[in-house]
């Protein structure tokens, strides 16, 4: 016996007993477990796809009234239940629970629609006003802006730079990049030491 939604073949002992007689009398489809996971269930097997993760689910992981809204055509816009729970960081695009983030950060998310950066893309220099990586030429590693040296990333993007490199190549090699940034105290422009 087959799965009604994804086709996969299963033996009669799969089924429970319920579940073959309603079948049998074609008052319902039978759906496997892996399908039921997903939302699918056995009076209705129709594939949605939500806008927000382009996920294909069941109706039953949209709200009732959305499903409907979405079906009479009332909204183009049809969100799982996951997406209206979780909030994605705006970089890796990663769904956390409301927890993981700030009062801060939910409320200037949720009411000012402003880009929220989770703590791993953080430790990767991304911040929530510029969440696009750029690449190290020395290390190939991709960082964010805060990875980088102001002047220097600001000088590539404007294509007056035609190497970036992270702080931390430029720290291994023991050049100090003259930057606006510097101390008065500071020596590298009187030794002329670290302009490329």
């Amino acid at each position: 016996m087959r799965c009604s939604s994804c086709r996969t073949a299963f033996e009669r002992g799969y089924w429970s007993l319920n579940e073959r007689r309603n079948h049998s009398s074609s008052r319902t489809k039978l759906v496997c477990k892996a399908c039921r996971a997903k939302g699918f269930h056995a009076h209705d097997i129709r594939t949605y796809r939500c806008q927000t993760c382009a996920g294909t689910f069941g109706s039953q992981k949209f709200k009732k009234t959305d499903l409907s809204n979405y079906k009479s055509r009332k909204v183009s816009r049809l969100v799982c239940l996951a997406c209206k729970t979780k909030i994605r960081c705006s970089s890796c695009w990663t769904q956390f629970e409301a927890g993981y983030w700030s009062a801060y950060e939910r409320r200037n998310h949720c009411k000012s629609r402003l880009k929220v950066v989770c703590k791993a893309c953080r430790a990767k220099g991304l911040h929530p006003r510029d969440t696009q990586t750029y690449t190290c030429q020395t290390c190939t590693g991709k960082f964010g802006s805060l990875k980088f040296d102001k002047t220097l990333l600001w000088n590539y993007k404007r294509n007056i730079e035609t190497t970036l490199r992270c702080l931390e190549c430029i720290s291994v090699d023991g050049v100090h990049v003259v930057s606006p940034d510097c101390r008065p105290s500071c020596s590298c422009d009187k030794q002329g030491v670290g302009e490329f």
